[in-house]
């Protein structure tokens, strides 16, 4: 990048990742006082594309349910003491460079946005406790994670099956997995591959929240041709360990929402012609992104024909 692009990049040294911006402060004791009773297991994180703001170009970084509980941490004790830090919402990211250039077309040299999901978000309480997961997370780096001997899993996808069986490989004991209907959408071959790793399955009910002891349900009503129809009032407790959400995976739009000149389709995907060029000159997208869930021969095919796309619009 340093060929084409100047600027002031931020030394080796200097590259850090904010977890609540403070600003200047006159008592930085006070600061680190808040913060000495703070703890937090090691977390692992992944590049995540990058973009801009004016002149300021950064790296996105795509976090863990241990980095998000480290963010919360600081952030209360921060709270409790009464010292003020900027509140909005955690977007995890590393600057690179300041007041940056490039002496080409449109000031930006071609770049290449891969294709990128985020698990979807059931949008209940609970989420964000310290021993939940979301299935693309855990999938990504399972080696990361200490589960403990039953876990539950929210879901019964393809990807769930893949998290089940994961799990059970990598030392889980126990793994239930839960659906709200009868009718799932994994294929009967993945259903049969769990089956045989040890998963076992619950039909028919319906996520409520989840607590530190395990997520909570409601029993599926059905009608005569097995249509969810309603739920029963009793809360049901299943103890789990960790719960895994793994229902299912929405574009990651973050890239396209913080970039001048990105515009997204009506279903959130980015925007680009039949070149794959977005809608701002010299930025190309590729693979699930603009074309949502599809193979990973879909996603290659699309990157070597966007990156075709790049030489050919970086020579000229």
């Amino acid at each position: 990048m340093r060929r084409g692009v100047h600027g002031n990049y931020t030394p080796a040294e200097n590259l850090h990742l904010t977890l609540a911006f403070i600003g200047e402060y006159p008592d930085p004791d006070e600061v680190l006082d808040a913060l000495e009773p703070v703890s937090f297991d090691p977390f692992s994180l992944k590049t995540d594309g990058f973009g801009s703001f004016g002149d300021l170009w950064w790296i996105g970084l795509s976090g863990s349910q241990r980095l998000e509980t480290a963010v919360r941490r600081v952030r209360h004790a921060l709270s409790d003491a009464g010292i003020p830090f900027d509140r909005k919402r955690f977007s995890p990211h590393i600057t690179i460079i300041r007041k940056a250039s490039y002496g080409g077309k449109d000031k930006y040299p071609a770049v290449e946005i891969p294709a990128a999901e985020l698990p979807r978000t059931l949008g209940i309480e609970g989420e964000s406790l310290g021993n939940v997961l979301f299935g693309l997370n855990y999938l990504a780096n399972p080696k990361g994670h200490k589960l403990g001997e039953r876990v539950a899993v929210i879901g019964m996808g393809n990807a769930a099956m893949d998290v089940a069986r994961t799990a059970l490989r990598n030392g889980t004991r126990y793994v239930k997995m839960y659906a709200r209907s009868k009718h799932v959408t994994a294929s009967s071959h993945e259903i049969q591959y769990a089956e045989l790793d040890g998963a076992e399955f619950v039909y028919g009910m319906q996520i409520q929240k989840i607590t530190e002891k395990g997520p909570v349900f409601k029993r599926s009503i059905f009608d005569e041709n097995d249509n969810v129809i309603g739920c029963e009032d009793e809360l049901i407790l299943e103890e789990a360990d960790s719960t895994i959400i793994s229902i299912s995976q929405v574009p990651r739009a973050k890239l396209a929402r913080t970039t001048e000149g990105l515009e997204l389709t009506d279903r959130g995907l980015l925007k680009v012609d039949e070149n794959y060029m977005t809608t701002r000159p010299g930025v190309f997208g590729a693979g699930d992104v603009i074309t949502g869930a599809k193979t990973v021969v879909h996603a290659v095919d699309g990157a070597k024909k966007a990156a075709a796309a790049m030489v050919q619009y970086m020579e000229g």
